[in-house]
This record gives C-alpha cells, sequence and structure tokens, in this order.
C-alpha cells in the first residue's frame, strides 16, 4: 500500500489473516475520509449509499427502548455518574 507522502508498508512478515485486516481497515477508512469536491473547496462527506452499506446502520430499530435515543443516553450517563458519588 503506498499513498501520496506516506511509506510503504511491509506486510509480508503477517499472516494472511492480518494482512487481510490491514487490507480491510484500509478500504474503510478511504471510505470514511472520502473527500469530494464542492463548489469553492473540498468538504468532507460519506454518500448515503456508502453509509447504508455500513453493518451498524439499522442495528437498533427494532428495539423498544431506543426510541427516545436522548433519553436512553441520558439515563445510561446519569447511572454511570451517580455510582462515582
Amino acid at each position: 500500500m503506498k499513498a501520496a507522502g506516506a511509506s510503504t508498508l511491509d506486510l509480508s512478515s503477517l499472516p494472511e489473516q492480518a494482512r487481510r485486516e490491514v487490507t480491510d481497515f484500509y478500504q474503510f477508512l478511504k471510505k470514511k475520509y472520502r473527500v469530494q469536491a464542492t463548489g469553492h473547496g473540498k468538504k468532507k462527506e460519506m454518500a448515503v449509499q456508502t453509509l447504508s452499506d455500513d453493518c451498524f446502520v439499522g442495528i437498533w430499530k427494532d428495539r423498544t427502548d431506543m426510541k427516545d435515543a436522548a433519553g436512553w443516553v441520558r439515563e445510561q450517563r446519569e447511572s454511570a455518574w451517580s455510582r462515582h458519588e
């Protein structure tokens, strides 16, 4: 793998599984930080299709305790903070 201004990574000493993990992570980061040109400059933007392909999108859609996500987070924080008082 080589990027502009970056050194080449030598993955040859890694087992095959580790090489695949590095490659997968690299592809993930390329998608995450994809920069698309817009009118007067560049803007970081994630395409809707890319987001919908993410395995985490929708994993909590059927959870009844997540209907009010902000309330759930508030309860979790209050619970965690009260344990330290």
